[in-house]
């Protein structure tokens, strides 16, 4: 029998957009058990969709750090590319304050991209596991390439010529 890997283990590692790099710092994923992980995880796939729109690169949760705590964090990170909020302490707000501010900022920081006039992939993976890649932003950025000049032709209508 070879040492060769099989199953699962040959297939092609694929790295997703920059924004799950972990720099580094303190990882309290050693000691962090599976349910308090999962927890991060969801704070972290609820917001994924604005990180890799607005290219946003992450620390990991650091030690301490509660999945409330890091949420707030993630927030702060995106106020840069909302329009309504400059980037501002969180820790001491009530909850339903948070709530609100965290709406407005994931709102506007998924209309980075148009403002900006860019459009951005987004890279995500389905339950299946397959890769799937969606963009956002302005469809004038890619379409603007194929548009010709707008045509004057011998059309009248009430005496004006028309363009088709």
């Amino acid at each position: 029998m070879s040492n060769r890997p099989f199953g699962y283990e040959t297939l092609p590692v694929v790295i997703d957009h920059p924004g799950h790099r972990d720099l580094s710092g303190a990882r309290p994923n050693d000691s962090m058990s599976w349910g308090e992980e999962v927890q991060f995880r969801k704070v972290r796939a609820d917001l994924d969709r604005v990180i890799q729109a607005n290219r946003v690169t992450l620390d990991s949760p650091q030690v301490g750090e509660t999945p409330q705590t890091y949420e707030r964090r993630v927030i702060r990170d995106l106020m840069p590319h909302a329009t309504s909020y400059s980037p501002m302490k969180l820790d001491k707000l009530p909850a339903e304050l948070f709530r609100d501010i965290k709406r407005t900022v994931v709102a506007e920081a998924m209309q980075a991209p148009a403002r900006r006039g860019e459009l951005v992939p987004i890279t995500f993976r389905d339950a299946v596991g397959r890769q799937t890649t969606e963009f956002e932003g302005r469809m004038s950025c890619w379409m603007g390439q194929f548009r010709g000049p707008a045509l004057a032709t011998g059309i009248c209508i009430d005496g004006r010529p028309q363009r088709f």
